[in-house]
């Protein structure tokens, strides 16, 4: 006879030590499945947290003068590529991707509403212009931080050695 207890793969034993066992090594998955969920839980609402406020700062630098954009004559130079460089090492190049799409987003929405730069109305209304680079910037550079944190210290110095010997 099967308990509806241990439905999945547990089956109703008459012997008391067997059953506590049973029970045990029940509760203990239970337990466990919980624990990682819970992990899981907290790891991706932290994930979501951190996406949330490196949107806000882009948005911030996007929108207040002399903050992301830097007005030279006909251009404007820009600073947030760094906030984006930042993300993809702690969010990793997909992070990185999403806080880039922002900034090319914001950058395409811009460049129709109030341009940053003269020039800007021209070159920036294209999307493979004013997105598509921005989003790269986030996976290049955080597949570089993952590549360069998998080298050890003999990799390193080898590359340095090497570089000086190429001067």
């Amino acid at each position: 006879m099967k308990s509806t207890l241990f439905k999945h793969k547990f089956f109703f034993v008459f012997d008391k030590p067997s059953f506590i066992i049973q029970l045990k090594h029940f509760l203990l998955e239970k337990q466990t499945k919980e624990i990682t969920m819970r992990n899981e839980s907290k790891n991706a609402t932290y994930r979501l947290v951190l996406l949330s406020i490196f949107t806000a700062i882009i948005l911030l630098q996007n929108f207040v003068p002399f903050l992301g954009y830097i007005p030279m004559v006909a251009l404007s130079l820009t600073i947030i590529h760094i906030t984006v460089i930042i993300a993809a090492i702690v969010l990793g190049p997909t992070g990185g991707a999403i806080i880039g799409g922002v900034w090319g987003m914001t950058t395409f929405i811009r460049a129709f509403t109030f341009p940053t730069s003269p020039v800007a109305p021209i070159v920036f209304t294209n999307p493979l212009i004013s997105v598509f680079p921005r989003i790269m910037i986030g996976i290049i550079s955080g597949n570089v931080y993952l590549k360069l944190k998998k080298w050890d210290a003999h990799t390193m110095s080898v590359c340095r050695l090497h570089h000086c010997l190429a001067l």
